[in-house]
């Protein structure tokens, strides 16, 4: 049999042997010296030996050229002692195993020593030297968690922006292009009851922002809460949600949009024909209620002042979401109050759009604004979608964008603030003096 006296700690050679269920678990990628001594043989030889993944053997030269000799060693378990070497070549510990020796006629063919028995022995577990393969482990797995807790979150934000859309979206069509909605108010609920349903169907997957100001809003105001490395994917997801609903709309709307073309003489793209896109996209003013010319219009709601509207509008939005989601509101801090939040987020987004609707269409966020728009460009619409009819399709960017944290930070750097500092007074007027 072959015993493996010594292993070779010289330069770069060093073999680590993880033994487990009587055999090499792993061994070193690097060759592995080691001092043998073959059957009956007196005198001893070196071996350099090399650690096969795929087989789990270990590849060593044949021990002698003799005929015959090679083949005794077949099926025959070869003991085998590893000597176990830290980076200053001191020595950790032993380890002996047996190994399972295969040869092969051939005489260019190594002879392979697979796993075998263990042997009784008890000697030190090897030091773990491999610590920059843990360091590309535990970096790896990071970057996998990372990944799929991003791509939850996206596939959320996708989700529930598609479906707000494409509620809000229909409701305007329902209102405008067939008159089935009466008065601004029952289009103002029905956007508020998609706005919650949304929130209810995405919150425990992203948090259901469900809209850039938001996003924007949270990672600004509350970077402990949302990292900043996601608004990129959040903001994404919620312009291609808005961009399929404005899809989904057009299929189910195209014939009725057409009709109302045809009876309200509007040609597609061109002057006026923003009352047939405003199904897609807001315009200032409201072109179901100021059917004037494009100066008119420009003397009632300028591109400034419907910045400025949406920047208002959304902030006092933003102002309502951050006390509803603060978990010292007491209100809704948790348990069944906390149930009502999407339902009251959604109230609020009703009753805005029914104070300001009428002059700005009250967008109040730029994915279900700029997405829907930008498909109806690409359906016929054109410069009247992108950029507008005065070129003012930024203000349903920019006053959102603006707005939406500063209504955040006003709540969270003073009014929660504020709060805070009466709750400490109090607690220390009611300790007993």
């Amino acid at each position: 049999c072959c015993t493996a006296l010594l292993v070779s700690s010289s330069f770069r050679f060093l073999a680590i042997v993880l033994l487990q269920s009587g055999g090499v678990q792993r061994i070193c990628h690097r060759v592995m010296s080691a001092k043998c001594k073959y059957g009956d043989a007196e005198s001893h030889q070196k071996v350099p030996c090399r650690y096969d993944q795929q087989s789990g053997t270990l590849e060593c030269p044949q021990p002698y050229r003799r005929a015959g000799a090679a083949e005794k060693l077949r099926g025959v378990e070869v003991p085998m002692e590893v000597k176990f070497v830290n980076e200053r070549g001191e020595e950790t510990g032993t380890r002996t195993t047996t190994l399972l020796a295969e040869y092969s006629e051939e005489d260019e063919q190594p002879l392979l020593l697979g796993p075998g028995t263990q042997s009784e022995r008890k000697t030190p577990k090897p030091p773990t030297n491999d610590r920059k393969e843990k360091k590309s482990e535990h970096f790896r797995r990071k970057i996998l968690k990372s990944l799929s807790i991003t791509l939850a979150d996206v596939t959320g934000e996708f989700i529930g922006t598609f479906f707000l859309t494409l509620v809000i979206c229909t409701a305007v069509a329902s209102s405008v292009i067939t008159g089935a909605q009466l008065g601004l108010w029952q289009v103002a609920v029905v956007c508020g009851l998609g706005v919650g349903l949304s929130i209810y169907c995405t919150a425990y997957v992203s948090r259901a922002h469900l809209n850039p100001a938001m996003t924007l809003a949270f990672a600004i105001v509350r970077p402990k809460v949302f990292s900043w490395r996601k608004i990129v994917p959040y903001i994404t997801a919620q312009l291609l949600g808005g961009f399929c609903a404005g899809g989904v709309l057009y299929g189910l709307y195209r014939h009725a949009i057409a009709q109302f073309e045809a009876d309200h003489d509007l040609v597609r793209g061109e002057n006026r024909s923003e009352n047939s896109a405003m199904v897609f996209g807001e315009y200032f003013p409201n072109p179901a209620l100021y059917n004037h010319s494009v100066e008119e219009n420009l003397r009632i709601v300028s591109a400034v002042e419907a910045a400025a509207i949406e920047a208002w509008a959304t902030g006092i939005l933003a102002f309502v979401v951050f006390s509803l989601t603060d978990h010292q509101n007491s209100a809704v801090g948790g348990g069944t109050h906390k149930v009502s939040v999407p339902i009251l987020i959604g109230t609020t987004v009703a009753v805005l759009i029914s104070l300001y609707a009428p002059l700005t269409q009250a967008g109040l966020n730029p994915a279900r604004d700029f997405g829907p728009r930008l498909f109806a460009a690409c359906a016929g619409w054109g410069r009247i979608a992108v950029p507008g009819p005065r070129k003012g399709f930024w203000a349903y960017i920019v006053g959102p964008a603006i707005g939406g944290p500063i209504g955040a930070a006003v709540y969270d750097c003073l009014v929660a603030k504020v709060v805070q500092l009466v709750r400490e007074v109090r607690k220390k007027e009611q300790k007993p003096s």
